[in-house]
């Protein structure tokens, strides 16, 4: 009796090395397969991944599916429900991974990690989406996907296309395609057919609105009135005539944040001298496959470790974030002076923390952009390159996140320069048309984007305004100073720094509170409105009167631990309570309903 109960006890001790040794297995496998997904970000300085690429290699990588997991739970109602069956037009500017061009982009990995009888199973799956505010192509794809869910019939076209096959157009179309998204020439005769038939257009930013005129034509005005217009631009050269002026007739607008729909508005009336319709502002969310995620602490863990090793940056030391595309409007080199000061402050106090690193997610050397080279440049000088650490542009942002200890959100606002022409002869128009042209192409050179320069008006001869950005300055004086233009009373000048616009929202500071992140950004735009100075994050000036400031902060999170980490979990707390996917479609919800109510009014007056 007793030999046969040791034997069971021997048995059965047997079993479970067995089936911890399965365990231990499986924990490798699954790390393997979490560092081919981080390998494979870092190989996209080289080339291009597509979406459909990274979640075609997570499909495959689906290891283990229990049989024994618990049933979810059944789904609450969606909020946008009351759209199934309706026929809804999606007008997109342009299908891309960069959307307005500054736009970041990622591929959210996702590791379940749960155990049951001893044993560990692991689903890993992939979902892509937009991770800033100039990201309107997928936001629009969100949207997409969101109504196709509730049964809505969805048609989407695409106003500026290529003419040459483009792989990331091309996947994006076909996953659009693989979830039920009609997807049609913008110019074809199904459009208009479409956008007539259709009970709700959506036109995606400010630029979308050429669409209308070029395409539906004569048509125009049938389908204005159940046309939403979804704006998340915030910068001046989106405010043309061109663009917008159909807004007024419109049935409604939905912009990302309180302070941009003000500014829209005002820019809008005085600018334009045009009103904007019934505005909404609509939060945005962070997607539910993100969530899972962010509350994943083993997958966490699990990412930390992967993306700390590639980087060369220990588990215990300091790592601040700036993740988004390297432009002097996302700050990038406030942010490495205010981070380089750090380091000498500590240095001087002898203060005792964890050694400090930051990481630029969002370069792109390839662009060999001045800025780029500014950045690179300024870090060699100061002599800190195993501190500061470059990341080009990836679809994995999700393992940044995770592997971080603070994001830094630094979007600056647009700091102009006025200056005013008096006394320009009337003889000397073709050389002030000739100036105004060369001014414009040394911007575009200069910033590698559209010029933000407004032109002379050669109507006015006895004086003009010229505004160019700040950063343009010394250029904008040196050119004027010609010849033509030397004399005393030539030009007058006013500095005039704007109150800070910064971010229209800033999705990535949303997505870092989920990760229970402590945010250091600009009191400025939408970060305003996502970020509760003192309890989910510590604001800074925008501009260089913020790097004394952003210092102070950076030291302050490095020095008291407590503190960051409280921080964090109050952001993640209120990423909970109001920026959540199913928050989104309800504030989409309750403004399509509005819509469609306007639509109906306006149509049965026509017949």
């Amino acid at each position: 009796m007793a030999k046969h109960a040791s034997a069971a006890v021997g048995w059965g001790h047997h079993h479970l090395q067995k089936r911890w040794l399965l365990a231990l297995l499986l924990m490798l496998t699954v790390s393997t397969v979490i560092a081919f997904f981080i390998r494979a970000a870092f190989d996209s300085c080289d080339r291009n991944v597509s979406v459909d690429n990274v979640i075609s290699s997570a499909r495959d990588s689906v290891l283990v599916v229990d049989k024994r997991a618990p049933q979810i739970a059944a789904a609450k109602p969606s909020p946008l429900s009351f759209m199934k069956s309706k026929i809804v037009l999606l007008v997109s500017h342009e299908l891309s991974l960069s959307g307005s061009g500054n736009a970041l982009h990622q591929c959210a990995i996702i590791f379940r990690l749960n155990r049951f009888w001893g044993s560990v199973n692991v689903l890993v799956t992939a979902f892509a989406f937009a991770a800033t505010d100039e990201s309107g192509p997928l936001l629009l794809m969100e949207l997409a996907f969101l109504l196709r869910s509730v049964g809505a019939e969805v048609n989407w076209v695409t106003f500026m296309k290529p003419s040459e096959t483009d792989e990331v157009i091309y996947s994006l179309e076909h996953k659009m395609l693989d979830r039920g998204v009609q997807v049609l020439s913008a110019f074809g005769k199904e459009a208009i057919d479409t956008a007539l038939r259709a009970d709700l257009v959506v036109l995606n930013t400010a630029v979308a609105g050429k669409w209308l005129d070029y395409v539906l034509k004569e048509d125009v005005h049938r389908v204005l009135p159940k046309v939403l217009w979804w704006i998340h631009e915030m910068r001046g050269h989106y405010f043309k005539l061109e663009y917008v002026k159909h807004l007024p007739s419109v049935a409604g607008a939905m912009i990302d944040s309180h302070v941009t729909a003000e500014y829209w508005k005002n820019r809008t009336h005085e600018r334009l001298k045009i009103k904007m319709p019934e505005t909404y502002v609509v939060h945005l969310g962070n997607s539910n496959e993100l969530m899972q995620v962010a509350e994943d602490s083993v997958a966490k863990r699990v990412l930390r470790e992967h993306v700390r090793e590639s980087l060369g940056v220990r588990n215990d030391d300091l790592l601040f974030a700036l993740i988004n595309s390297v432009s002097r409007g996302k700050g990038q080199d406030l942010f490495l002076r205010s981070f380089y000061e750090a380091l000498q402050l500590i240095k001087q106090k002898k203060m005792q923390v964890p050694p400090l690193h930051a990481v630029i997610v969002g370069s792109d050397m390839s662009a060999h952009t001045k800025l780029e080279m500014e950045l690179r440049d300024y870090v060699t000088q100061k002599k800190i390159q195993d501190r500061v650490h470059f990341v080009n542009k990836t679809l994995t942002v999700a393992p940044y996140l995770a592997a971080v200890d603070v994001l830094v959100q630094n979007s600056q606002p647009s700091q102009i320069m006025s200056l005013r022409i008096t006394k320009i002869p009337r003889h000397n128009i073709e050389q002030l048309d000739a100036l105004n042209m060369l001014l414009m192409e040394t911007c575009k050179q200069l910033l590698g984007v559209k010029s933000t320069v407004q032109g002379i008006d050669m109507k006015v001869l006895n004086c003009s305004d010229l505004c160019v950005a700040d950063e343009l300055l010394h250029i904008a004086l040196y050119t004027l100073r010609t010849p033509c233009y030397s004399g005393k009373s030539c030009f007058k000048q006013k500095r005039n720094h704007k109150k800070g616009r910064g971010e229209c929202f800033g999705r990535i500071t949303i997505e870092a509170m989920a990760f229970q992140l402590p945010v250091l950004g600009t009191a400025a735009g939408g970060t305003m409105e996502i970020v509760v100075n003192g309890t989910t994050g510590l604001l800074h000036p925008a501009g260089k009167e913020g790097v004394i400031t952003l210092v102070k902060h950076i030291v302050k999170l490095a020095t008291h631990v407590e503190r960051r980490l409280t921080i964090g979990k109050r952001g993640y707390e209120r990423v909970k309570e109001r920026f959540l996917e199913h928050h989104m479609a309800e504030r989409i919800g309750e403004v399509l309903k509005e819509v469609l109510r306007k639509s109906k009014i306006k149509s049965s007056k026509h017949l």
